[in-house]
């Protein structure tokens, strides 16, 4: 299952169904460094923003089968990722579908383009790591989380347990300890704290231009 918005219908369905059960859902939302695209005074994602008391509960309920993708994969990575692909260039095929992502898109990329930058990979992300995470992700982080629920500012945004969080200087990666003050009834959650732009370019591009997947 692919999330590329609020997780309310999802909550829902663990609310009306118990035998809801997927191998992996990958979710494009949320945030781990508290980085922010609701508002200038917010450190919530927007997808998050929308439904905080959903995305508490699937993040609660699903934990071991979740694979996040953060705002920070759009936000950080977007900037250098830009000198190895244009972000634009699956836009320009005549297809269809170019078409249509090249209007769904315009108000982003007119955005970004006031910066400097262009519109990198957001949702693409997500579903790319569906398909397949090992050939996309280039790393991630296991983090025990919760979904701020109250907040004026930070409604929406997620707070990692940092205290029983180790750096691993081998990896140069966060990950999840086995700490004594963990609540034993949270589980890590998957980030994609990188991802394989190449990759997930080179697939877009070939969905565009109608070329048969899984490739």
């Amino acid at each position: 299952l692919v999330c590329l918005g609020p997780l309310t219908n999802v909550a829902l369905a663990l609310k009306l169904d118990p035998n809801f059960n997927f191998k992996r859902i990958v979710i494009m939302g949320g945030n781990y460094y508290g980085i922010g695209n609701v508002a200038s005074k917010s450190s919530a994602e927007f997808n998050f923003h929308g439904d905080p008391e959903a995305a508490s509960i699937v993040l609660h309920k699903l934990a071991p089968r979740l694979v996040i993708v953060p705002w920070e994969a759009f936000f950080l990575e977007g900037a250098k990722h830009q000198k190895e692909v244009d972000f634009n260039a699956h836009l320009h095929y005549d297809t269809k579908l170019a078409s249509f992502l090249r209007t769904v898109t315009s108000r982003g990329r007119a955005a970004m383009e006031k910066n400097g930058r262009q519109f990198s990979y957001c949702d693409e992300i997500a579903v790319a790591a569906a398909i397949n995470l090992e050939k996309v992700a280039r790393k991630t982080v296991h983090l025990r989380v919760n979904v701020e629920l109250s907040g004026t500012h930070t409604r929406g945004q997620v707070v990692v347990d940092w205290v029983d969080v180790l750096w691993n200087n081998e990896d140069a990666e966060y990950v999840a300890s086995q700490g004594k003050m963990i609540d034993r009834n949270s589980s890590p959650i998957t980030f994609i704290a990188s991802y394989n732009v190449l990759v997930v370019d080179d697939w877009l591009k070939k969905a565009v231009r109608g070329e048969p997947g899984p490739w």
